[in-house]
């Protein structure tokens, strides 16, 4: 389950010749049948997410400043990002993106059992802003992205498929896959 919404927010301080303060949120939840330890340990190798998903171009992750650094997009737009994440226990993951696209953005990640072979993992965050790209691409782009993820990742998890986010010893966490683009959704080019 995914979801995206641009909508206009209580502005208090209206500026003159400024575009409408609007609230951008995003969710998305997933249930995948692995036990929460497996599906926590695999969504928080973030080295991974370069191998596993084919809009991500490449990810860095510092586990000394726990800051994730994320390139890629979808649709000719890309997204360049660095994402604190700070564990608030096995169960929570906060985050906020402190550098690059989307600025100021902060969520959380669940994880909940939800019986003795399945998980539930919920994703939400949340940025206020008054410059935002087209409506269609920040909402229906994200629901794609979030979609394609989830399934990419939940695969992953429960075929038990053994990638490693570092095949050999190397000093840094920073990782670049070939792409296959065949295998994110296409814009239709006619209706």
């Amino acid at each position: 389950m995914t979801h995206a919404d641009l909508a206009d927010a209580v502005d208090l301080f209206p500026l003159k010749n400024q575009p409408a303060l609007k609230n951008y949120t995003i969710y998305a939840a997933m249930l995948v049948h692995q036990s929460l330890a497996e599906t926590r340990r695999t969504l928080t190798d973030y080295p991974l997410y370069s191998q596993m998903i084919s809009y991500v171009d490449r990810t860095a992750y510092s586990p000394i400043t726990h800051i994730l650094q994320l390139e890629g997009g979808i649709w000719k737009f890309k997204l360049q990002s660095a994402v604190l994440m700070q564990e608030k226990g096995e169960r929570q993951i906060a985050f906020r993106i402190i550098e690059g696209h989307f600025k100021g953005m902060t969520g959380n990640i669940y994880f909940e059992r939800f019986d003795e072979k399945s998980t539930l993992v919920y994703l939400g965050g949340s940025l206020l802003g008054r410059h935002w790209p087209p409506t269609f691409v920040i909402e229906r782009g994200a629901e794609v992205v979030f979609g394609f993820t989830g399934r990419k990742m939940r695969t992953c998890i429960e075929t038990g498929k053994k990638l490693s986010s570092s095949p050999t010893p190397q000093p840094s966490s920073s990782h670049a896959a070939p792409k296959n683009d065949s295998d994110l959704p296409q814009p239709r080019n006619r209706l």
